[in-house]
């Protein structure tokens, strides 16, 4: 059932912290503020587009990305659940249905310390058959002195589901040639532009040719250093299994519609995942968890 954004202000709303208004396409957009920090996202996905961490913007943004039902938005944290890549369904879409659904919001917080926000997608609302059917979603959205999304679900079936996931976080850089990951140094991963090649990572982590890198066993806490902008970007995760590392390099960039490549030497994916070999069994009853925490400092 949709929520009005009238409803949504007075049951749900704080003034100055947390608003809701029409947004892009008319679908129904939030922004919570914390002292200098501010996200601004919609219902649609669950999707975080914005996260200005004292006066800097951290996510990059596709100009030409959909804001339609039915189509995904392109960049931000598009949320990939219950799959992570193509569904071995036929027919299903790609990176699963979260990112292509209306979450509903269910509970609000705003203090000193923090701003809030819950939002769950219901099994009844899912518009696909089957095991996935039987999962309750739910998107924590915490913003203080950082940003905290946690993903979690609950198996409501009498089966075990196997699934993947990701937070597909598009990060904003000064120019993808220059950055550098040093948690990821000397890492294995298997390469998806290689025919899942496993390779080492090499020292420095510039990107000049298209990455689609699967790490596995990686530090909960990775750093993209940005010596162009000054400042890295400290990502912390729990409940992955491996970090995913994505640009699509300049020529595929420019063939994806909605992607306006122009633009792909300033934006990098680091996504905690579950992918692949490393898919989560989730017993029935149980709590499938992904979550992670960004914020910047100064180099």
């Amino acid at each position: 059932m949709s929520q009005s954004i009238e409803s949504l202000n007075q049951q749900f709303g704080s003034e100055n912290r947390i608003t809701f208004s029409e947004g892009e396409g008319g679908l129904s957009r939030f922004k919570l503020c914390h002292k200098q920090n501010s996200v601004e996202g919609y219902l649609y996905g669950g999707h975080i587009c914005s996260f200005i961490h004292s006066g800097e913007e951290l996510l990059w943004m596709s100009a030409d990305s959909a804001f339609a039902k039915g189509e995904p938005i392109r960049g931000g944290v598009p949320l990939c659940f219950p799959w992570f890549g193509p569904s071995e369904i036929a027919g299903l879409p790609q990176h699963g249905y979260l990112r292509l659904s209306e979450m509903q919001v269910t509970a609000s917080f705003a203090d000193e310390g923090e701003t809030r926000l819950s939002l769950e997608l219901p099994p009844s609302a899912v518009g696909v058959s089957g095991d996935f059917a039987a999962l309750g979603i739910r998107v924590e959205i915490c913003l203080s002195n950082a940003l905290s999304m946690t993903l979690s679900a609950v198996n409501q079936s009498s089966d075990v589901q196997r699934i993947t996931a990701a937070l597909h976080s598009y990060f904003e850089v000064s120019n993808v040639e220059q950055i550098d990951i040093p948690a990821l140094h000397g890492l294995s991963f298997l390469d998806k532009t290689q025919d899942f090649k496993q390779l080492q990572q090499e020292a420095p982590f510039a990107i000049t040719i298209e990455h689609d890198r699967v790490f596995s066993n990686t530090p909960k806490r990775v750093e993209l250093f940005d010596p162009g902008k000054g400042q890295k970007i400290i990502i912390e995760s729990t409940g992955n299994n491996n970090t995913v590392v994505w640009n699509p390099g300049a020529e595929k960039a420019a063939q994806i519609p909605d992607f306006e490549g122009t633009r792909q030497a300033n934006m990098v994916c680091i996504e905690p995942a579950c992918a692949l070999d490393e898919a989560v069994d989730l017993a029935p009853g149980s709590t499938f968890e992904l979550c992670q925490r960004l914020w910047r400092e100064a180099l």
